[in-house]
């Protein structure tokens, strides 16, 4: 799914950080396009299907941001412009248009 130096931390209700070190917005792009393949079959949980569906906001250091505050602010507003558009993920421009992708 993600790279073995990914590192997966919880950020509060259903939300949750991929850290991906040495991986640009093209990079954190393609880990985000295998993690939504795998989601596309459901899980089984005995004889019950689950089936999860994900939206992701992608920022890249130092691109989008040089610190921690400011990146987690701009993954916020990519995150929540993916929920509201028929895109899976969407990666954050400082200049107010995104590039959003349906997958």
């Amino acid at each position: 799914m993600a790279p073995a130096s990914a590192v997966c931390v919880a950020y509060g209700g259903d939300f949750f950080a991929l850290l991906v070190p040495r991986e640009d917005a093209d990079g954190a792009v393609r880990v985000v396009r295998n993690i939504l393949k795998k989601l596309e079959a459901p899980f089984w949980i005995e004889k019950a299907p689950i089936q999860v569906e994900a939206r992701f906001g992608i920022v890249a250091y130092p691109v989008h941001g040089d610190d921690a505050d400011t990146l987690l602010r701009r993954v916020d507003v990519a995150q929540h412009l993916a929920q509201g558009l028929p895109a899976r993920f969407v990666v954050y421009s400082p200049n107010g248009t995104t590039t959003a992708f349906v997958i």
